[in-house]
């Protein structure tokens, strides 16, 4: 134990003192793909409250991130519990709030792999773009995504991006075959001055539940040979979750000529957005005689206007986005059905002046119902500390009063149920930090909540509880000569033991070594990603709710994961192998992913990503 401390320690160590490195000497992204064919390819996402033709990225290669198949191991700052199979559900360790416009039956245990309105990508090229990935294991997990995108006619471009995964999971009954879809739409008037997109989503996720193994001592005593022959507590079971949107969008700005615009103040645009989103859950097992089953329809309407169109930049300029929504939620049961019409207006503003930024935005709902009297307001402030403003000093400070998950207030089906009065949790939080090239920040933390919702993995009781947590982030994503690093390490105290619990340390690191040969035509990049929390009681899977829930029993974790992995590059075609966890049972049997779950054992995969251009 204190051997391996010793080893957590060397490790932080080493960290920081590659990052004070990289403070002295300017990062080299040489795992960067210099394509210029690739510049020309771009896409932005759409916030209803942002004037959206602005917002434009550029389509990247980046080799370091090629590997990643499973989108719940990406080092972007999220540390996810899984159950034992890659693909199933997911917990966030780092403590997270939702916003008041998230309405949901239960919390979203499908985060890191499902296409949201927030996340899909609209393009903009005029050369077709197709990025393929495809990668297997010895283990029979496969991975399957394609994006294509093309200019159709005149500014009317389409763009599907379709993900796959099946994983047959080492242990008994362990079983995942998910679908992710969406299809876009969007075109640009020569002018300028109109804009639309319409998308469509679909999500699916199916896991064949295997329960946790019934007890965890024959996993760590090895009592049987092969892990699929390990007595589960469900031997047949399974869960289904389901979601579809579809959403329209139109943009029209009243100026569209930069030379003639005001220089404080332009007639701006209006954004109109409308959408339908419809999401389910169903579970069964053997011994069931009904499927539970959960509904949720959300109908939205949206109208914004925003002058933040043009801004000059030699000019005293006040950007403003301001607008209402019109929301219809229908959630239902198997036996149960009620809905709630939900009116918000939000507003958003920024004040700049010279190395000074400040941004404001503030929403509220003032319907009647469970909903009437949520809001939200956040306020970011930062001081930039040289001209080319990639080093500044950062503070936010958020509050919210938001409604809980509905499943807190109603849950009846076959197997449990239960009614309980509506729960609003009011959070504030504040976090302090410093950010140099978006290569490295450090960030303090602490969120305080009232009235925060809970399920009880032992009584199935929902409960509510006052509680604070502290954070301290160290991010870092930078390269130094041939050495490439990206991740994070985390730092959270819970004030008291009562319906949270976070691990004390959590780390999440990749690190790789590139080099060329064939005189610079073939590269090589190879390197590992190390994964670590601290030993905790960790929430427990229920695979009646399909939620993690708050227990006091059994601690997991202070075991580190290691995948080891090679990228052999040839232009835009990447080729990798990698061993995970290829130190499986040769120190214990500890390494759970989640309590009653263990992660599985050593596994050989092997994939390829190829962009491609027409």
């Amino acid at each position: 134990m204190l051997q391996r401390l010793k080893n957590i320690c060397i490790l932080i160590m080493c960290t920081a003192g590659l990052t004070a490195v990289n403070a002295q000497n300017p990062a080299v992204h040489s795992f960067f793909k210099n394509d210029t064919s690739l510049n020309n390819i771009i896409y932005y996402h759409n916030s209803k409250t942002d004037y959206i033709i602005d917002s434009v990225f550029g389509v990247h290669y980046d080799v370091f991130e090629q590997h990643y198949y499973n989108k719940a191991d990406m080092p972007d700052g999220n540390y996810y519990l899984q159950l034992c199979t890659p693909g199933s559900a997911t917990k966030n360790m780092a403590f997270q709030m939702n916003g008041i416009f998230d309405y949901r039956w239960q919390p979203n245990v499908y985060q890191p792999y499902i296409y949201t309105r927030n996340n899909i990508k609209y393009f903009q090229n005029r050369k077709a773009y197709t990025s393929v990935a495809y990668s297997n294991s010895m283990n029979g997990g496969q991975y399957f995504n394609v994006n294509f995108a093309r200019n159709i006619y005149r500014g009317l471009n389409l763009q599907t991006d379709y993900y796959v995964n099946y994983a047959d999971g080492e242990f008994s009954n362990s079983q995942v075959m998910n679908q992710f879809f969406n299809t876009t739409l969007n075109y640009i008037s020569q002018s300028g001055r109109y804009r639309s997109n319409a998308a469509f989503v679909h999500n699916r996720a199916y896991i064949q539940e295997n329960g946790g193994i019934s007890d965890d001592s024959v996993f760590r005593n090895s009592l049987y040979s092969k892990p699929g022959s390990y007595p589960v507590n469900i031997t047949q079971g399974w869960s289904k979750w389901k979601s579809s949107e579809y959403v329209f969008s139109q943009t029209y700005r009243f100026n569209s000529d930069k030379e003639q615009r005001l220089k404080f103040f332009n007639p701006g645009a209006i954004v109109h957005s409308m959408s339908y989103m419809r999401c389910a859950g169903l579970y069964d097992d053997e011994n069931k005689t009904v499927k539970d089953s959960l509904g949720n329809n959300i109908w939205r309407n949206s109208l914004f206007w925003t002058n933040d169109v043009f801004a000059d930049k030699n000019s005293f300029f006040i950007p403003l986005s301001l607008g209402m929504n019109y929301d219809v939620i229908n959630f239902n049961d198997s036996l149960y059905s009620t809905s709630f019409r939900v009116l918000a207006p939000e507003i958003k503003t920024a004040v700049e002046a010279n190395r000074f930024l400040l941004k404001a935005n503030a929403s509220g709902i003032i319907s009647s119902g469970m909903y009437k009297g949520s809001y939200q307001f956040n306020v970011s402030l930062r001081q930039y500390l040289n001209n080319a403003k990639d080093c500044f000093v950062f503070a936010d400070v958020f509050i919210q009063k938001r409604t809980a998950d509905y499943i807190f207030s109603h849950y009846q089906t076959d197997s449990l149920a239960w009614d309980y009065p509506f729960v609003k949790t009011k959070t504030q939080r504040a976090v302090i930090g410093l950010s140099k090239s978006e290569n490295i920040s450090l960030s303090a933390g602490y969120t305080k909540l009232k009235d925060y919702c809970y399920l009880d993995a032992n009584t199935l009781n929902v409960n509510t509880t006052d509680n604070g947590v502290a954070e301290l982030m160290l991010k870092n994503n930078f390269s130094y000569k041939r050495w490439r690093f990206k991740g994070f390490c985390l730092l959270q105290k819970v004030d008291k033991n009562s319906g949270i619990h976070l691990p004390l340390l959590t780390i999440k690191q990749g690190f790789a070594y590139d080099f060329s040969v064939f005189k610079g035509k073939l590269t090589v990049k190879t390197g590992m990603d190390i994964k670590y929390f601290s030993k905790y009681y960790a929430d427990r899977y229920n695979v009646h709710t399909g939620m993690f829930c708050y227990q006091n029993e059994e601690k997991i974790g202070n075991y580190i994961f290691a995948d080891t992995y090679i990228n052999i590059n040839i232009d835009r075609f990447c080729m990798y192998i990698m061993l995970q966890h290829p130190h499986a049972g040769l120190i214990n049997h500890s390494y759970f992913n989640s309590p009653l779950y263990p992660s599985e054992g050593f596994t050989f995969r092997y994939g390829f990503v190829w962009k491609l251009l027409n």
